[in-house]
């Protein structure tokens, strides 16, 4: 007889495809066409650096758990320094993680530019300029958000 209070079995995961033969973006299990979903792209990255969720959690200091919600897509939209954390972990466009997230819009050239631009100033800065850009950015949201004008720096 069984025990009860054996743990419940998961299918396989499915082998990753890194990097997709002929194609400058991800596969995912569904096909080619298919947009990708955020929880299959981390997965993929973690499995392809042969990485537990363990590793990465000592790693980056996002706890496992919450490593596993996000891949298994309970959490759909993490938070944005949680993705930026990973982003850079995996060596992974934290624009385009972002997008599929549904942070920004769907592709827009200006607005990439722009994000690209502000990622790469945001990555250059020390992590106390980087804290103290984030709030200054926070300030100017919650302004807008009550109709105030924004402040200058």
């Amino acid at each position: 007889m069984e025990s009860s209070t054996r743990a419940r079995q998961h299918p396989p995961d499915p082998q990753p495809v890194w990097p997709p033969s002929g194609s400058p973006g991800l596969a995912t299990a569904r096909g080619p066409d298919s947009p990708p979903v955020l929880a299959d792209i981390l997965r993929r990255a973690r499995l392809h650096k042969g990485w537990s969720l363990r590793e990465v959690e000592k790693r980056t200091g996002v706890p496992n758990a919450h490593l596993s919600q996000i891949e298994h897509g309970r959490i759909r939209k993490p938070d944005a320094a949680i993705l930026w954390r990973l982003a850079d972990f995996y060596v992974l466009d934290f624009g385009q993680l972002a997008r599929w997230a549904g942070y920004f819009p769907a592709e827009t050239p200006e607005v990439d530019e722009t994000i690209k631009l502000a990622l790469q100033i945001l990555a250059e800065l020390e992590p106390d300029a980087q804290a103290e850009a984030l709030r200054y950015l926070q300030h100017l949201r919650n302004a807008r958000a009550h109709g105030r004008p924004a402040p200058r720096p």
